[in-house]
């Protein structure tokens, strides 16, 4: 964690296996509605972290990553600090574990600091498509709405359970479950 090596063959594995699992999925029917509705209601240039690429544009932008890149970032943006959260589960003990953390992570500072990203909302045009995949036997239909709402609000729990219990889970949804079963 501080001191990674970042061996270059793993980069380009890591690599390869993402572009292959794009590739791979692109043609597919959720994949071509998702990037539809995706680049429909993106907000955000190109730059911007947020940005919703094609498939396409992620290939792209794969291939031509560099591993300074990622180290640069690492460098930048990768730290402990005041907000970090560490999880341990197993038998030990409480005294040593916190020696090993402070020891090893207490004085770990660089990064910057984490800053909640200004909130944005989509208020286009709604889309109405059909995107014929004749190759593929399967449909898919999606629906997005974005609410002004961010996980501090105190109507945010309330909201996620509701977006859980109509379509959360994917086919195991309620929703989803109807449509294709009962429907």
């Amino acid at each position: 964690l501080k001191d990674p090596s970042f061996p270059q063959n793993e980069f380009e594995t890591l690599i390869q296996q993402q572009i292959a699992s794009i590739e791979k999925y692109k043609s597919e029917p959720f994949s071509k509605a998702n990037t539809a509705l995706s680049k429909h209601m993106n907000i955000y240039p190109e730059d911007h972290i947020s940005y919703a690429e094609s498939p396409e544009e992620s290939i792209e932008n794969l291939k031509a990553l560099k591993l300074d890149e990622v180290k640069a970032f690492y460098e930048e943006f990768y730290g402990g600090g005041p907000n970090s959260t560490i999880t341990l589960v197993g038998e030990f003990s409480e005294e040593a574990a916190k020696e090993i953390v402070t020891g090893e992570l207490g004085s770990w500072r660089k990064g910057k600091p984490y800053k909640r990203p200004p909130m944005h909302v989509f208020e286009g045009e709604p889309l109405n498509d059909e995107i014929m995949t004749p190759d593929k036997t399967n449909a898919v239909f999606m629906a997005r709405l974005e609410i002004k709402m961010q996980d501090n609000h105190p109507d945010f729990p309330a909201l996620y359970v509701a977006n859980y219990l109509l379509g959360g889970g994917f086919l195991s949804s309620r929703l989803a479950t109807r449509i294709r079963q009962k429907e």
